[in-house]
């Protein structure tokens, strides 16, 4: 599992049953993965508790992870943009042959907001969540 994989705070809090989904964390592991400009630094927003607070958590490589879909979401928006927004019945037509990364809004789950995933161009790399969703954004990665 990807928490056991990134080690030091991230599967502490998941030891610890604090982080229980994980794909915010899996599209952190890959945007480090990257390196380089896509690292992701200390990052604080408004949680939850609405606080403006910290909202990563650190692996053992010293790298920070986001945890939650909503704020993974925020951070993609602020660092990469504005994201194409698609309903769930268009947006594998429009995003097929291209990749990058897919966040999908999601009303009625009790520990998410939604599902973040890698595409591929044709499909999303873990799963798919068009079939609950209500929307679904996507930042297309650079060539």
């Amino acid at each position: 599992m990807v928490f056991k994989q990134i080690g030091g705070k991230v599967e502490l809090n998941f030891d610890m049953g604090i982080f229980g989904n994980a794909c915010a964390t899996r599209v952190s592991k890959a945007l480090n993965g990257a390196g380089g400009l896509h690292l992701i630094p200390f990052y604080k927003a408004i949680g939850p508790n609405g606080k403006f607070e910290g909202q990563v958590s650190s692996g053992k490589n010293k790298r920070w992870y986001i945890f939650r879909v909503k704020i993974l979401t925020k951070y993609l928006t602020e660092k990469y943009g504005k994201p194409e927004s698609y309903s769930p019945s268009e947006h594998a037509l429009k995003l097929n042959n291209r990749k990058g990364i897919i966040v999908y809004e999601v009303n009625g789950w009790t520990d998410a907001t939604g599902h973040a995933d890698l595409w591929d161009g044709a499909k999303c790399v873990f799963k798919g969540y068009a079939s609950v969703s209500h929307k679904v954004h996507f930042w297309e990665a650079s060539q």
